[in-house]
């Protein structure tokens, strides 16, 4: 599991991770790791994946293959960008689909943080699209850090400190994430945050 952050405010967006990796009892840190980003970029978009290792290789594919196809601008846009992904999710990535026996809908395994001009998106693996206006966090340690950007939110103007403060506690109180972060920002349009 992995730590990913999303806060807005002043005009900014900012997506930050730990960039630790971890399977059962091995931890592997970013130094013995060439590629540790768990951040991927696609046009103004920066998507923050956990769970699986095979999801980034999976989500860098379908982005390089269906970029025309692809829009994260709304949550609109993003629930019919995941509904039209679904079949080749299954048909041309392998992805299991099955759960336990009464969901009510078809996962796609995956769990995304999207920060783009446009706002601040949680994907959940049914399709489950909300926008949040202030901070929001997904993975292992997301309520160590969903609680320290409750505490600092109000008291600090810069959203990149916050991102920061919220993903060290989060490495601190979380086995699965760990040291150095990395984030990510970009002007927001149109927006009071």
């Amino acid at each position: 599991m992995s730590t990913i952050v999303g806060v807005k405010k002043n005009g900014l967006a900012v997506i930050g991770t730990d960039t630790q990796f971890k399977r059962g009892s091995l931890i592997v840190q970013a130094k013995y790791r060439k590629s540790h980003k768990k951040i991927h970029k696609f046009k103004d978009s920066y998507l923050g994946i956990i769970g699986s290792s095979a999801h980034h290789n999976v989500i860098e594919s379908v982005i390089s293959k269906y970029r025309s196809d692809i829009c994260f601008n709304s949550v609109k846009d993003i629930f019919e960008t995941f509904l039209w992904l679904q079949p080749k999710l299954k048909d041309e990535y392998f992805v299991n689909t099955s759960e336990e026996k009464d969901q009510e809908y078809e996962s796609n395994q995956l769990h995304i943080l999207v920060v783009n001009p446009y706002g601040l998106f949680d994907i959940q693996s049914y399709r489950e699209v909300a926008e949040f206006s202030r901070f929001w966090s997904i993975g292992s340690g997301d309520e160590y850090a969903l609680g320290a950007m409750y505490a600092i939110y109000d008291k600090l103007d810069n959203p990149r400190r916050i991102a920061k403060i919220a993903l060290s506690a989060a490495c601190e109180f979380d086995e699965s994430s760990g040291l150095p972060l990395l984030c990510h920002t970009v002007k927001l349009k149109n927006t009071k945050q």
